[in-house]
């Protein structure tokens, strides 16, 4: 029986799923693709018996344009811009 258990675990291991997922794009001359992130930072403090709450509500696009491809490196122009 214990053989049996330590042989499941074992094969349990080995079939794992793993948690990374390959991320990949096929990228033509041309192609432009935005990513974008929005934050909310809500902050509260307390000093001397008041209580202080700050919200920042922050949003940024960062987009990219494939201007060159070659075999391995491929040309990119980013702009970043910060949209508050």
């Amino acid at each position: 029986m214990k053989k049996l258990f330590f042989l499941a675990s074992v094969l349990l291991c080995l079939t794992s799923i793993n948690a990374q997922t390959k991320l990949e794009y096929k990228l033509s001359v041309g192609d432009v693709f935005i990513v974008q992130q929005n934050a909310k930072q809500v902050i509260t403090q307390e000093m001397q018996g008041m209580s202080h709450e700050l919200t920042n509500d922050i949003t940024g696009e960062y987009k990219m344009k494939v201007l060159e491809k070659k075999m391995v490196p491929i040309v990119l122009k980013c702009l970043l811009q910060i949209l508050i």
